[in-house]
């Protein structure tokens, strides 16, 4: 198992503010676990949500 993330960590990895990873989480538009009250992310499920909203250049 790879080892889950924290906020922060999830935040230096997606280049984001960490306020804006708690955003995310708060709308629930990330993925994120709940594990004894702390949000912890998958790095796997992180990069296949980069994936899924990626949008390809034109041109």
């Amino acid at each position: 198992m790879n080892k889950l993330l924290n906020v922060a960590e999830a935040a230096d990895l997606l280049n984001l503010a960490p306020q804006t990873i708690r955003n995310k989480v708060h709308q629930r538009k990330i993925p994120f676990i709940k594990l004894g009250g702390k949000v912890l992310f998958k790095p796997e499920e992180l990069s296949a949500w980069v994936e899924k909203h990626s949008v390809e250049a034109v041109g």
